[in-house]
């Protein structure tokens, strides 16, 4: 199989905390230069994808918001937008309000942020915009809504346990080395977002090779050629992949990268 793209998840992948090391850089031009499209797949919104993949100047679609958002860099217009149900909407916002925990609800080139004093928000970048309750919010339907707090997450999950035909509920580990529930439309997921990447750039999945190391990415692997995952990562999410590369915190899409371009080169 010829391999014309690669799917890289960020946090836990390809970043350390929110620093993106020199080898993985260094990687991902020589990928580039080798033809190969770079596909960028993550739980985090835009505007945080774009902080990391500005400087790679990247032209493929960039998978955000867990898959319910796939954005077209050269156009700016979006090829998939999924939005949370608006009958479920207020129920996860009345959740947030009633807990102590930081939040954030995601629209289109806006992100809200609770749980935290309003100064504190001044360090965020300037989309995001504290609001003192999510009840109270008018910017219509999100495309995620991210929760974080130990108790806040078991009461969400369980409020929601009987939506799962309408939502996709996923744990992950953000920059802080905090678990955050990940909350999408069921029908987002890397996995969906990955096939229309891949539409858009006339290529089949089955072409690429995708990094991750969370559940989120069980989606993408499923449907990628070769899957990776990260040395870190959880034995359920290496037993899915086809490969096993090192921690993030070794480089490790550097070293299967670099691996595979040099016995190709051989």
């Amino acid at each position: 199989m010829s391999y014309t793209a690669l799917a890289i998840d960020l946090d836990g992948t390809l970043l350390v905390g929110n620093t993106l090391p020199d080898a993985e850089r260094e990687v991902i031009f020589r990928a580039k230069a080798l033809g190969l499209q770079i596909i960028i797949a993550t739980a985090r919104w835009l505007d945080l994808a774009v902080q990391i993949t500005g400087p790679l100047n990247l032209t493929s679609p960039i998978i955000t918001c867990s898959g319910a958002q796939v954005f077209d860099p050269t156009t700016g217009e979006d090829l998939v937008d999924h939005r949370l149900p608006s009958e479920i909407v207020s129920s996860i916002y009345q959740i947030v309000d009633s807990e102590n925990c930081i939040a954030t609800a995601t629209f289109d080139s806006e992100t809200h942020l609770s749980g935290l004093p309003e100064p504190e928000v001044k360090k965020y970048l300037p989309q995001i915009s504290w609001i003192p309750s999510f009840s109270e919010s008018r910017a219509g339907r999100p495309r995620m809504v991210t929760v974080q707090g130990g108790q806040a997450v078991a009461s969400m999950k369980t409020a929601l346990a009987d939506k799962s035909n309408q939502l996709l509920l996923l744990d992950s580990v953000g920059p802080s080395g905090n678990l955050v529930l990940t909350i999408t439309a069921a029908n987002a997921n890397k996995g969906n977002a990955l096939i229309a990447a891949c539409a858009h750039l006339g290529i089949d999945p089955e072409q690429v090779i995708a990094f991750g190391d969370t559940d989120g990415d069980l989606d993408m692997f499923a449907v990628a050629g070769r899957s990776v995952a990260m040395g870190q990562a959880s034995k359920k999410v290496q037993n899915a992949a086809t490969h096993t590369t090192a921690a993030n915190t070794e480089s490790g899409v550097a070293q299967f990268l670099n691996t595979l371009f040099d016995n190709q080169a051989s």
